[in-house]
């Protein structure tokens, strides 16, 4: 059973922001979009988002790597937009998926969009879905618990997990404890198999919209690919904060989002484009890959464990 305990926050987005002065000009009878959720922060984080679709133009650029999971029944959705006169581009860069849309009508291109969007949310509880039922088979659970639990500021764990983002000119104001016991023992048993008596903590910086799937179903590859995945297809961490946002460059949120791990690296060697799972040497495979002392990639996502998200102001 998952428990996200917060309060409802809500907030108003006004439909007609592809010119704010105009918008600012309406009467009190515009439409709007009642927003409601767990925090204020979340709800920011979804204004932003919407406020950006609208003003956007008429040629709108989804980048989400689920879009590799899609189906048939997705891309007859996608055809369908074809015969409304939108055009779309399916296209694969530096380790990114992406889905370009464009029209010569913006509302065709933001109704669109809304429309992959929300074909991605359902792709991915299916995959979190399938992921939580691999999950109870191997750790011979019924129910999973998996809780995000908000950190006291004025707490010394909140002061601990917050001390490595001083220097990274980043406010942090939020920190969540994730626990998931599925997890933990997952990582247990990772860590036996390895012979791995050391972890490393270590840090991942992730869009919103899966902060909520890595603290039920741990780390996937398709959750957060680095900027250039230049040593390997693997799931990458990063030794610091600011190396962090050296991966992770491309974020437009409100909020920058970071996940504070323990890692096992293992038995490491130099990583390369490429790769989809660690190398072999003449004493057998190796455990991950690294692109410096900086720089983690591994390739089973029980390798690592989320113990916190960190939410940062910019």
């Amino acid at each position: 059973m998952e428990s996200l305990k917060s309060q409802q926050s809500t907030a108003n987005v006004p439909l007609a922001l592809a010119n704010p002065d105009e918008s600012r000009s309406k009467k009190a009878g515009t439409p709007h979009i009642s927003l409601m959720g767990p925090s204020a922060e979340s709800i920011r984080e979804a204004k932003r988002w919407l406020s950006d679709l609208f003003r956007s133009s008429d040629h709108i650029t989804i980048q989400n790597n689920f879009i590799q999971h899609f189906s048939g029944q997705e891309y007859q959705q996608l055809a369908w937009f074809i015969q409304d006169g939108v055009s779309v581009e399916e296209f694969f860069t530096k380790g990114h998926a992406c889905i370009s849309l464009n029209s010569e009508s913006q509302e065709s291109v933001t109704e669109a969009a809304l429309q992959v969007e929300a074909m991605l949310q359902e792709v991915q509880k299916a995959f979190v879905k399938e992921e939580t039922k691999e999950i109870q088979l191997m750790t011979q659970s019924e129910v999973l618990f998996c809780d995000r639990k908000p950190v006291d500021v004025s707490s010394h764990e909140f002061i601990d997990v917050v001390k490595p983002f001083k220097n990274s000119l980043l406010s942090p104001v939020k920190v969540e404890k994730v626990e998931n016991t599925a997890l933990d023992i997952l990582f247990g048993l990772k860590q036996s198999q390895l012979q791995c008596n050391s972890t490393r903590k270590m840090y991942q910086c992730i869009p919103a919209q899966f902060c909520n799937m890595i603290s039920r179903v741990g780390f996937h590859a398709e959750i957060a690919p680095p900027e250039a995945p230049d040593f390997g297809e693997g799931i990458y961490f990063a030794a610091t904060v600011e190396k962090a946002r050296d991966l992770w460059r491309g974020s437009k949120e409100e909020y920058l989002y970071f996940v504070e791990a323990v890692v096992l690296e293992g038995n490491s060697t130099r990583g390369k484009p490429g790769l989809i799972f660690p190398p072999s040497d003449s004493q057998g495979s190796f455990n991950s890959v690294n692109g410096g002392k900086e720089i983690v990639v591994i390739f089973s996502g029980y390798q690592a464990l989320p113990r916190y998200i960190i939410t940062c102001g910019k």
